[in-house]
């Protein structure tokens, strides 16, 4: 019987399950810096963080596009649609009409590049104005034109101005609509 006592005594020899969850924890940690950290310690900038391509196809920014609807020459990078100088406001919804006299919903986000000047706490002082332009203008569209992909290019174009005329062309160098959604 002092077989059993001593079993019933000292608890059963097994492995700890410290070092696998360390481990595992560690991994998970190192994984998620390197996603993080790694595209620009290895020089791809923002758009490689991002998951964006790093350059976009020439033909998109020649033809036709408004003045500051492109970055604008001489300012100093950082105006990338991901820094500090590349506020996003809020997403915009409005109702838009169908013919059909049905209520459909359009969300859209615009982020605005700044010139290198412009800090964005100046920009933020312009930023219910903009949001006015932005909206005013959406709300004047009809569902059918809103979903017309010929249409697209149009209607961006009008909302950088629309943000242009409401911010300043020498505040703003470039807008980007960088969410368009419809229900």
């Amino acid at each position: 019987m002092s077989e059993a006592a001593t079993a019933l005594e000292a608890p059963p020899k097994g492995k700890s399950k410290l070092p696998l969850v360390l481990a595992v924890v560690l991994l998970a940690g190192g994984g998620g810096a390197a996603a993080v950290f790694g595209p620009k310690l290895l020089g791809g900038g923002a758009a490689a963080a991002h998951g964006e391509e790093a350059a976009e196809p020439a033909a998109e920014h020649d033809e036709g596009e408004e003045e500051g609807s492109s970055p604008a020459a001489g300012d100093p990078p950082g105006g990338d649609g991901h820094g500090p100088g590349s506020p996003a406001l809020e997403p915009i919804v409005v109702d838009v009409l169908a013919a059909d006299g049905e209520v459909h919903h359009l969300k859209v986000h615009v982020t605005v590049e700044l010139r290198g000047h412009t800090k964005p706490e100046e920009f933020a002082r312009f930023v219910p104005r903009t949001r006015e332009a932005v909206t005013a203008y959406l709300r004047s569209l009809t569902f059918e034109q809103v979903v017309d992909r010929a249409k697209y290019a149009e209607i961006r174009q009008e909302i950088s101005k629309a943000v242009l005329k409401a911010a300043g062309k020498q505040r703003v160098s470039r807008v980007l609509v960088t969410d368009f959604v419809t229900q």
